[in-house]
């Protein structure tokens, strides 16, 4: 996943952590935000983001070619 395609959102950011069980998020710049949210300081973090499913491959012994 490119920094282009990141959802700009606090739970994405460097500089936050989400608390669990809530939507919320400790920033270290705003303190309690709403995990959502966004500001100016954004800082993307790869590490957070969950990448999407793979592509399901074909299988070749079953395959008719």
């Amino acid at each position: 996943m490119q920094k282009e395609k990141l959802e700009k959102i606090c739970a994405n950011c460097e500089k936050s952590v989400v608390l669990a069980d809530t939507d919320a998020c400790l920033c270290s710049k705003k303190g309690l935000v709403k995990a959502r949210g966004c500001c100016s300081d954004f800082v993307a973090d790869l590490l957070k983001v969950v990448p999407e499913p793979p592509i399901p491959m074909l299988n070749i012994k079953n395959a008719n070619i």
